[in-house]
Formats: C-alpha cells, structure tokens, sequence
C-alpha cells in the first residue's frame, strides 16, 4: 500500500502543481487557437506582467521547499509573500495597464489569479512535503472544473473573461488550507538566504515582461497574439517538467533519475513533432493555413516545439543545480535571458519579422548552453585551460571583423558607413569569444559582482524605455537596438571578473602580445603597399573597422599593460615587447590619434619608472622606448612629408586648392575640438531639461545628422536612458577604486596587477569623457573586460590562496 501511494505521489502532487502554475498559459492558448489573437495578447502581457513582479520574488519556491531539510522554507516564503502581495500586485497593474493597454476589468482578474498563484504554489509544496496526498487531489478537482467552467462561460457562451473567470482566479487559495503555514516572524539570516534565489527568479520574471512587451511594440497585435500562442504550445512540456516533475523527481530519487531513458523520450518525441511540422510548413502551407492560422504561427510553433525539446533539458539541469548547489542558477538564468532579451530587436530590425518565429528556439538554446557550462566547466583540466584562456585573450583582442549577412568584413574604406543597415555592421570575433568564454568557464559565483552590476543596469535601462513608451514601433524600436548596443558590451565584465578568477598569470597579457606582434606590422605594411603612410583600413584580406579611432585607443591600452606585466620575464617574451614598443607608437603616429599616442607615451614612462628599481633590464627598457619615441617622431615628419609632396602634386593641376594650407592642420584641430564642445553642451542641456529628462532620459534619439555623437559615453546614456541608468556603473566604479586604495600596497609592488589597474582607469576614466567606445563592441568588450580582470585581479593577486578553479 505505501508502493501505490507513492507512485500516486508521483502523480497528483505534480498534477496539482501543474493545474496551478499552468492554467494562464493554458488559458492563452486555447484563446488564440480559437482565434482571438487580441485577447492573447491581453492575457499574455498581463502573464508577462504579472512574472516581472510576482515571479521575481518567487525565489524557486518549490525546489527550496521540497529540497528543505530544516522545515522553514516554506514560512518564510510565505511571510515574505504576504507582506508583498500588494505592492506587487499595485506593480502588475502598472505595467499591464498603463504600459501594455490591457483592459483594466481584465487586467484586475488576472492579477488576482497570479496572486492566488502565488498562495497555491506554497501550499502544494507544502502538503508535498508533508506527504498530504489528499490535499493535492483536492486540489487538481478544483483547479479543473473552474478552469473548464471558465473556458466555457468565455467561449462557449461569449462571456467577458473578466466575469467569467473570477471563480477560477480564487480557486488557487484552497490549496494552503491544511499546510500548515507558520506566520512566526522570520529572522534576518533567514530571509537573506532567499536573496540569490529571488535573484534568479527575478531576471526571469523581468525578461519574460520585456520579451513580451518588446515583441508587442515591434509588430502588429495579431502577429503578437499568434506568436504568444506558439511560444505558449512549445512551452507546456519544458513548464511541465521544469516546475511540476523535476522538483517531485529529484526531491524522491536524487540526482540520478536524471540520467533515466524515459525522460530522454520526451525531447526526442517533440523534436520529431517540431520537424514534421516544419516540413509541413515549407512543402505544404496552404494546407495548414485552411486550419485557420497564418503559417508564421505553424512555423513559430514548430520551432517553438524544438525550443521546447531543448527547453525540457534546460529545466531538468536547473532543477538538478537548485538542489545540489543552491547558488549557481542566478548567472545562467541572467546571462541567457538578457541575451534573448536584446537580442529581439537586433533580430528584427536585421532579418524581418518571421525571424521572430524563432525567440523561443534562441532562448531555450542559450538558457541551456549557458545551464551546461555552470556545470560542465568544473571538470576542465589546468593544462585544457590555461590552452583556452590564452585563446580567449586571442580572440578578444584579434581585430576581425564578420557582417551578419555572412561576409567577412573587407571595405577599403577610410571611414565605413553601413547606411544603418544592421545586416552590414561589422561584428567583431571578440563578440563571439566574450559568450563562448562565459559559457565555457562557467565560473558564475567568482562574478557575482559584474553579474549584479548587469542585472541592475538592464533593469534601469529597461525601466527608462519602458517609462517613456508611447507606443511608436519606430522610436521603441530605436530605443531597444540602442539599449542592446548598450547591453552587449557590458558583459565583458563578466568575462573579466570569471577569466582573472582561474587564470594564473598574465594569460591575457601574454596572448595581446603576439596578437599585436601579428596585426600591427602587417597594418602597416598594407598601407605602405597602397601607397600610403597612413594606417589603412584594408589588412589584406580582412579589414579593421574603425582603424582610425576606436583601435589605437586598443592598442595604446594593450601595450601599457603588456609593457607593465611581462618587462624582465623570459627572454622571448622581453624581445617580443621590444620590437612591440616601436612597432606601436609608428602604428599609432600612422593613425594620426593624439589622445591615443599620449596615453600609450604617458603609460611607458609610467613603466619605465615602476620597472627602474625593480628590474636589471631598467637600461635596455629607458633605450627601447627612446628608439620608439624616435622612430615614432620620424615617422610624424616622413608622413607629413608624404602629405605634402601629394599635395604640391595635386596643386599643380588645381592650384587653388592649396590655398591655406599653412593653417590646415591648426584649423582642423580648433573647428574638431570646437564641434565636440558644442556637441558636449547640446546633450548636457538636454539632459537636465526636465527631471524626465534627467532621470528616465529622451523618449526618441537626437538628429544623427545635426548630432552624431556625445562624445561622451556617460553623456550618451544618460541623454537616452537617464541618470538613474548609469547609477549601477558608477556604483561599481566606486567599489573598485575603493578595493584599489584598499590593496594599493598590493598594487604598487605587483606590475600585471598595476598595469591592469592603470587600463582600466585610462578606457573608463578618460577615454571614455571623449568617445563613446565603450558602447562599441570591439572596444566596448575589451574595455569592460579590463575592468572585470581587475576586479578579479584585485581579489585574488593580493590574497591569491583565494582563488578558486571554474
């Protein structure tokens, strides 16, 4: 008798739990099936509301409880719910109405019901864990027959859904009678140890709201209706699994029911599914569409299907980590759901609206890559991995660049323009060696620092697009591509903070240098074969985007802290630096960057006095940066020889155009510095034009014709998502340079660490009060991704017995 009552466990407990967690997402569906899309779309913002306030407190509720050993989690959740219900319902009602539109009738139900969501879930888990099995199939008549009677009433009879799902909204809050709920006041301690969870929860919640918000704005409400609706049908199995099954498998058999042959059956069962109806799709469309729905929906919900497969896993992973590691599902969970998130316009804009048939196939491909790597990087071995680190150093700094229409980016352009055509923009290798490096070391508990940071700053970012939207698809549409270049490049902070965590030694130092040692000579040598001693664009069979500004900005940086860290090494590594210096300051005088060339001056007078006690190599370092500094001055005077004797020939043709010439340069300079004062001035002023304004930033972009650019990162954020936007940065800002005077005696004797520090003060510091950079993705990532290794280098070069393996 206890065998059978166990099985059924197995049974109603997740039913019950099903019931009560799916029942909206069933509703949506059967509402969009039906043809309704309008309606869809209401119950799917309000769904997608209601998970960016409910569910962000939600903490993994179930998996906390089953997996609870000391009988407290669920108390405590349930006082911590209490307590937020209102406020959070307050919020969904915001974000439904006000924001997304949704009828306020409508909206109000449906928020009840999440609330009573809320309720259910703890009381299930509860009588779960209680082995209350009578409570549970209680529950499972319940959730039923009112969900049916709500259907019925809606469709069957044409009742507003308002009315006719009041008794359906309540039904949730039986299931906490007899659970024995404690309202004794929790301790501190104790509702500080939900904090990572409600972290994870929260970014999904968050990004689920965005996601769905974003693909309203960007297309018509039918087509969001039916995509909603497919999203919906690939996700029953994965919700299924990932909020009913796991918790009840795991909590009965452990770990091991994981490696089971019928859990793999239902992923392969969807894959077949979603591949004949995508061959359905493509051979046969007019067959599905006389089923009553456009064949973007077949095709979203076969690829969501496959999504879904893939999802299944992803949930089955997470769950398995919740409850053999409670803390390291927050970095998955935020790095795969913002990256869905900002990846919607770029997507759109790029390829076209049936490539958003696929989010739901992207999102469940990132959320389990990056599920994998949190675990599958605690097996790598120290020789693999200090292989891979130096490789990523490689691929970070290496600049090629590809376009997303699949070409290799090849222009000989001085300065190229994609015509805002996203499917032209120069992509850097560095972009895809940031996420397979993150995915790969998985290290996400040694970035907890940088993953806070993102997570606050996607969220003020959003928060100001969100606050300003109008419901103009253009200007929204505008907004989204600027937060995700924004976004993107803010990720290397992870990186940096994972990569210095596990990397013994100037890895990255290392890898920048024979990198510098390949592409700058040939650079060079391109434009000496063109005919010209300027720095070309075109190095033989690729080119370098943005030549001229961003990359000796790059280079400058490489070289301070390749010079600071590796000077007095092995005799290789000391030649390599010594052909570099001359090599670099040519190359920067032949990219005619001033601020760039200082720094890179400025940093190896700074070496030479760091390196002057400590290293016997202190003569041949002072007598290679003087062959530099000479090499580099004439270098100045044979290029500007060069320019001339072009031009005395040019005159002889058209003589006036030499008119002037004597103050050519000068003028250039004070007409440059004068348009970026008044470049600085315009976007200052406009920011503090109101406390809108000045908080939650500019509803649409400036004139890109009257104004370019800031000039100015901070400027340029805060111009378009407020001050309240940059506050996380800064806050990290603060915390580093108060972490640098807190080891600055470690700082001043080690050089990799001091190199890294004075990088990472020149890109954020300085360089960025000039150029917007840091929203770039070549020099955006490495520039981040400096700060990050500082972080990492400031924890654990001066304490290194702290440093820990991914």
């Amino acid at each position: 008798m206890q065998a059978i009552a166990s099985r059924q466990a197995l049974f109603w407990f997740p039913l019950a739990t099903l019931l009560n967690a799916f029942s909206m997402t069933a509703l949506l569906i059967i509402i969009g099936v039906s043809g309704r899309p309008e309606l869809a779309v209401s119950i799917g913002l309000v769904q997608g509301a209601a998970l960016a306030t409910f569910y962000v407190f939600s903490a993994n509720a179930r998996n906390l409880i089953l997996a609870d050993g000391g009988e407290t989690a669920a108390g405590r959740l349930f006082q911590m719910r209490l307590a937020l219900m209102l406020p959070l319902a307050g919020m969904a009602y915001l974000l439904s109405v006000t924001i997304g539109g949704v009828p306020a009738s409508l909206a109000l139900v449906l928020i009840l019901r999440r609330a009573s969501e809320w309720i259910g879930e703890i009381g299930i888990s509860q009588h779960e864990r209680l082995n209350q099995q009578n409570f549970a199939q209680r529950t499972v008549f319940l959730e039923a027959s009112s969900f049916l009677l709500c259907i019925v009433l809606t469709i069957g009879f044409g009742l507003d859904l308002a009315a006719s799902a009041i008794a359906w909204a309540l039904t949730p809050l039986v299931s906490a009678l007899g659970a024995r709920l404690s309202l004794r006041a929790s301790r501190l301690s104790e509702i500080y140890a939900l904090l990572p969870h409600v972290g994870s929860t929260a970014i999904i919640g968050i990004s689920v709201y965005v996601f769905r918000i974003s693909v309203a704005l960007l297309v018509s409400k039918v087509a969001a209706g039916e995509l909603f609706t497919a999203f919906a049908i690939g996700g029953i199995i994965p919700t299924i699994f990932g909020q009913a099954l796991a918790p009840t498998l795991l909590r009965r058999f452990g770990p091991a029911v994981m490696r089971s042959w019928w859990l793999a059956a239902f992923p392969v069962a969807m894959l077949l599914v979603a591949g004949v109806t995508i061959m359905l799709a493509i051979t046969q469309p007019a067959w599905l569409i006389q089923l009553g729905h456009s064949s973007t929906f077949w095709m979203a919900t076969a690829l969501s299907i496959a999504g879904g497969a893939i999802m299944t896993v992803a949930t089955l992973l997470r769950a398995r980590l919740i409850h053999s590691d409670q803390e390291e599902v927050f970095g998955p969970d935020l790095l795969s759901n913002i990256l869905t998130v900002i990846s919607i316009p770029l997507i759109y804009f790029a390829i076209g609206m049936h490539s958003m048939a696929g989010l739901y196939l992207l999102s469940a491909i990132l959320n389990l890559v990056c599920l994998w790597g949190a675990t599958a990087s605690k097996y790598i071995g120290e020789p693999i991995l200090r292989r891979f680190l130096f490789a990523i150093g490689l691929l970070l700094v290496c600049p090629i660049f590809f376009q997303l229409d699949g070409n290799l980016f090849r222009s000989p352009d001085m300065y190229f323009d994609a015509n805002a055509q996203i499917l032209r923009l120069p992509i850097p290798i560095s972009f895809l060696a940031l996420f397979a490096g993150i995915a790969m070391l998985g290290n996400y508990a040694a970035a907890k620092r940088s993953l806070t940071t993102i997570f606050f700053t996607m969220l003020l970012f959003v928060a100001s697009v969100l606050g300003l939207a109008a419901g103009n698809a253009v200007d929204e549409g505008g907004k989204l591509v600027l937060l995700a270049q924004f976004l993107f490049p803010i990720f290397g902070l992870v990186l940096g903070e994972m990569y210095g965590a596990v990397a013994r030694g100037p890895i990255f130092e290392r890898a920048s240098l024979w990198i510098l040692l390949l592409i700058l000579p040939a650079q060079l040598l391109a434009g000496w074969f063109a005919g010209q001693l300027d720095a070309a664009p075109l190095v033989f069979f690729f080119s370098i985007y943005q030549h001229r500004l961003y990359f000796p900005t790059i280079v400058a940086t490489l070289l301070i802290m390749i010079s600071f860290a590796l000077w007095g090494r092995s005799g290789w590594t000391r030649i390599g630096i010594a052909c570099l210096i001359p090599i670099a300051l040519v190359q920067l005088v032949a990219s005619g960057s001033v601020n760039a060339l200082a720094a890179a001056v400025t940093g190896l007078t700074g070496v030479m006095i760091f390196h002057w006690r400590g290293s016997r190599y202190r003569w041949q370092l002072a007598a290679i940066v003087l062959v530099a500094l000479l090499s580099g001055t004439a270098y100045s005077v044979l290029r500007d020889a060069h320019k001339l004797a072009d031009q005395g020939a040019q005159a002889l043709i058209q003589p006036p155009a030499l008119h002037g010439q004597a103050a050519t340069t000068w003028s250039i300079s004070a007409a440059t510095t004068q348009a970026r004062n008044d470049q600085w001035r315009f976007f200052a002023d406009e920011i503090i034009a109101s406390p809108s304004a000045f908080l939650l930033g500019h509803q649409t972009l400036p004139d890109r014709s009257l104004h370019p650019s800031a000039h100015n990162y901070w400027l340029d954020a805060m111009y378009s998502f407020g001050v309240m936007a940059i506050l996380p940065l800064i806050a990290l800002l603060v915390m580093t340079a108060g972490l640098a005077w807190k080891r600055r005696r470690a700082l001043c004797s080690n050089p990799a660490l001091f190199g890294t520090a004075a990088a990472a003060g020149y890109l954020v510091m300085i360089e960025s009060m000039f150029n917007v950079g840091m929203r770039q993705p070549y020099p955006g990532i490495i520039a981040f991704f400096i700060l990050g290794l500082l972080l990492a280098r400031l924890k654990y070069e001066a304490t290194p017995k702290s440093r820990t393996n991914p």
